[in-house]
């Protein structure tokens, strides 16, 4: 396996830069997800890596080669696509030694690595079969398989559970995530799919417009997001956002709103007296108040059976609350609310950034 350094990488598609100034330093053996909307440029910066596109600045290194002008088959990496990309006139066996005969290895360990594959991913029964007599999650595998009998020195994964249904997506990023910690090979994985990254990365890569938002853990991401755009692209239901001034009082802090209502944060926010702000504040961290809370007026109500999330005004403005007991809510229905200040976070309106 090999490390993965990206410098200063730009892309540019004539007068048009649709990527700008990347860089990430991937450790050996590491899981990154590079994760954001559609257009973002996540897949541009794989099909970079993996030699599909070229590079229009900086360097993109593989363990200690720079690989800017190298075609893909001499980068050492192995790729598994979001539509198989399987040879329908072959059987799985074929398909998944196909990359080996062409170097002209010997049949012994063509067999040894295809039987190795077949039974890590559980695809040694279907080996004599063609790719539509699979299932979908079969011919991932068997795409995955395809990947794993290269030995390479880094996998890259682009968007490999799209064209999967909900319930075999959930399946497939356990296997896949299971399959990584086995073999601990180094991989770079591209999804829109908030929830697969953070299910599956060592670290995220959060992109968007073209450029790196933030880096770092899920739960470092989910918890102290760096702007706006992080705080509102992770999380289902998306956090909730109050615009009001920052007021303090006693060592506390708080989120004064248009209306007078006064919501708790942190009083580390770095934020002035009387600045403008957004109080984000997540709707899992929202729970019932029984005297003395932040009052909020029920609009719509859904269940979800292991919680409610329910849609409210609060101080002339819209959010959500997951609620994980029991409990009736009508629609019109005046409740209060609470949180704890340190779960609230505080952004600059102008900037978006965290303070």
């Amino acid at each position: 396996m090999a490390s993965v350094t990206i410098s200063n990488v730009g892309k540019s598609f004539g007068t048009m830069s649709v990527l700008h100034n990347i860089n990430i330093d991937i450790e050996n053996h590491e899981f990154v997800v590079l994760v954001g909307p559609s257009g973002c440029g996540k897949s541009t910066l794989l099909r970079m890596i993996a030699g599909l596109e070229t590079v229009s600045s900086g360097e993109v290194r593989i363990g200690e080669r720079v690989v800017n002008n190298l075609p893909a088959r001499e980068r050492d990496i192995a790729m598994v696509f979001q539509n198989y990309a399987l040879y329908p006139h072959m059987t799985s066996y074929e398909n998944m030694s196909f990359s080996l005969r062409l170097r002209k290895r010997p049949q012994a360990e063509i067999d040894q690595k295809v039987r190795d594959a077949a039974s890590t991913l559980n695809l040694l029964p279907f080996l004599d079969r063609s790719p539509r007599q699979l299932s979908g999650g079969q011919r991932q595998r068997v795409a995955m398989g395809r990947a794993l009998v290269r030995d390479a020195q880094v996998f890259l994964y682009d968007e490999p559970l799209s064209n999967l249904d909900a319930k075999l997506r959930v399946v497939m990023r356990t296997e896949i995530k299971a399959l990584h910690q086995r073999l601990k090979t180094t991989s770079i994985y591209v999804t829109h799919d908030q929830i697969e990254a953070m299910t599956m990365a060592d670290r995220i890569v959060v992109m968007n417009g073209g450029r790196i938002e933030q880096i770092g853990s899920p739960l470092d991401l989910y918890d102290r997001p760096a702007n706006l755009f992080v705080a509102g692209f992770l999380g289902s239901p998306s956090m909730n956002f109050l615009k009001g001034q920052m007021r303090r009082s006693d060592r506390q802090a708080f989120v004064e709103t248009e209306g007078g209502m006064w919501l708790p944060v942190s009083p580390d926010a770095a934020a002035r007296e009387g600045q403008p702000v957004i109080c984000g504040i997540r709707p899992e961290h929202i729970a019932i108040s029984g005297d003395g809370g932040v009052p909020a007026t029920v609009e719509v109500v859904e269940p979800t059976g292991p919680n409610i999330e329910v849609f409210i005004s609060l101080a002339g403005q819209s959010a959500s609350a997951v609620i994980s007991e029991r409990r009736t809510f009508r629609p019109g229905e005046e409740i209060a609310l609470h949180w704890l200040p340190e779960h609230a976070s505080v952004f600059d309106p102008e900037t978006g950034q965290r303070l």
